[in-house]
């Protein structure tokens, strides 16, 4: 029964904030921004679940792929945002690291914003 106290406590304590939890909030994402950073964060992680909240099966496929590691595990390049520009009735929101870019297409869906397209740019 104790535990099962505990363990309420700390899902309630969660969710009032006051621990920081990894998990990545559910869609839609509020802006563009918030849908390439969360993504971003999941591709790192190699969060299957977490980048498909924000982005389409067909985009998590292509940055995880099968045998994604986490970045730490790897050594990959930091990725630094830039920002998202309006393009149409899209945004192109883009991260840089040394030597390229990681360009994220990104829609109103749903409410929210997701993530439908991704590409990637080598200087």
């Amino acid at each position: 029964m104790k535990r099962i106290i505990a363990y309420i406590s700390m899902a309630l304590l969660l969710a009032a904030g006051f621990f920081p939890a990894r998990a990545l909030p559910n869609i839609p994402a509020d802006t563009p921004e918030q849908a390439a950073r969360q993504l971003q964060l999941a591709r790192s992680e190699c969060d299957r679940a977490g980048a498909l909240k924000v982005a389409t099966p067909a985009v998590v496929k292509k940055l995880l792929g099968k045998n994604c590691r986490p970045a730490v595990e790897t050594g990959a390049p930091e990725l630094e945002f830039s920002g998202c520009d309006r393009t149409g009735n899209s945004f192109l929101c883009s991260f840089y690291y040394e030597g390229g870019a990681m360009n994220m297409r990104v829609r109103r869906s749903g409410g929210g914003f997701r993530v439908v397209s991704v590409g990637f740019v080598a200087d």
